[in-house]
């Protein structure tokens, strides 16, 4: 089992969208998951709860475990051990804690999001402080890397601001693929799983509804370069 946890000190800088993206594109390839919410918005069991309630949840292959406490969060983690997921993605609960020390110290790789806005980025860089002083004091190294969500793909179309932010940027330990806007993706959150809401679109009694199903897939189908960096990952310990 390999924990990957996703980690933000503000909230809204996109940990539990990449989570969910992640998460719906390794369900696809039929990949068990256990998915920590140790987030105190709930956002994963929300977006469960909304998948359970139109069909578009694998029950047998995504398991949902609570780690809102540190007590809960070990819970958690035996309880993963016992199901034996083959990947565990956490989501961590908002700015420096226990909490989130005790995610971060125990994970096989340490995903930071971030946009390019210069608030955003700012505290992506304290987060990566938080993570490496944490390492340090622990004498453990963790991969650890920026992931640009809410980013455009054609850097032609960058603000003055963004050009600077990507500067910066390049002297980062940073993931190469980018999550770029998307409409699929920000409504994810109360759909499920998008390779199971697609399914669930294509035979929607509602026309409107199935028109949408082909963008669904193919906005998943975007997603597979992040998750597929994101997994190599994992045997890159030189990331950061």
């Amino acid at each position: 089992m390999r924990i990957i946890t996703f980690l933000a000190f503000k909230g809204g800088a996109g940990k539990t969208t990449s989570l969910c993206l992640m998460a719906s594109v390794l369900n696809k390839r039929g990949i068990r998951l256990g998915l920590i919410d140790a987030d105190e918005n709930r956002s994963v069991v929300k977006w469960r709860n909304y998948g359970r309630a139109i069909g578009a949840w694998d029950e047998d292959n995504i398991k949902v475990y609570d780690g809102s406490d540190e007590e809960r969060l070990e819970a958690a983690f035996e309880q993963a051990e016992r199901d034996q997921p083959e990947y565990l993605l956490i989501d961590t609960h908002g700015g420096g804690s226990d909490l989130n020390q005790l995610a971060v110290l125990n994970s096989d790789l340490i995903v930071i999001p971030t946009d390019l806005g210069t608030g955003e980025l700012d505290i992506a860089l304290e987060t990566m402080e938080y993570v490496m002083n944490l390492q340090k004091a622990a004498e453990v190294d963790i991969p650890t890397g920026f992931l640009l969500n809410r980013v455009q793909t054609d850097d032609a179309k960058f603000t003055i601001a963004e050009r600077a932010a990507m500067e910066i940027m390049k002297d980062l330990p940073a993931f190469a693929v980018r999550i770029p806007f998307s409409k699929y993706y920000k409504s994810m959150a109360g759909n499920g799983p998008l390779n199971l809401y697609a399914d669930y679109l294509r035979t929607h009694p509602d026309s409107v509804m199935r028109l949408r199903a082909p963008q669904t897939r193919m906005s998943l189908a975007q997603a597979e370069p992040m998750v597929d960096e994101i997994l190599a990952a994992l045997t890159v310990p030189e990331l950061a």
